[in-house]
């Protein structure tokens, strides 16, 4: 008697112990496959973020450079996380970005001559754009 009944909790702990194995076979890969996900979803956000802060430095610049010699405006900008750096020159704009796999680079050329810089921390930055002549002046608000 004393023996069938410690065969039974042998059998009970083995297959708790298979229960056990079998969730973790399958839960292991689904966590990692999910973190997996979410990180190349947060990049895709932070690019799409930068594509929109580009889109309203150049519609700015190009509104003010038709304008004519001291026109100025001012605008709100949301600069998204994962900025390493900012060029502004010429006939363009350009974000270079970390990615998961390396770097991105998020870039749109214009029809005004623009030129300035921008600091690359995340968060709102308040810039000044002012038509100096034979260029867009682009400057940020401290």
């Amino acid at each position: 008697m004393l023996l069938k009944r410690g065969r039974n909790k042998a059998q009970v702990s083995m297959e708790y112990l298979l229960v056990f194995g079998f969730t973790m076979l399958l839960i292991v890969p689904l966590i990692t496959v999910y973190i997996s996900q979410q990180e190349n979803i947060q990049t895709d956000v932070a690019v799409a973020q930068a594509e929109r802060a580009i889109r309203e430095i150049i519609s700015t610049s190009e509104e003010l450079y038709y304008m004519g010699v001291g026109s100025q405006k001012t605008v709100s900008i949301n600069m998204p996380p994962r900025i390493i750096g900012v060029v502004i020159g010429e006939n363009y704009v350009l974000f270079d970005m970390r990615g998961r796999s390396g770097a991105i680079t998020v870039s749109q050329s214009t029809r005004a001559n623009i030129n300035g810089s921008i600091d690359t921390y995340e968060g709102k930055h308040t810039l000044v754009f002012k038509n100096v002549g034979d260029r867009v002046e682009i400057s940020e608000k401290k």
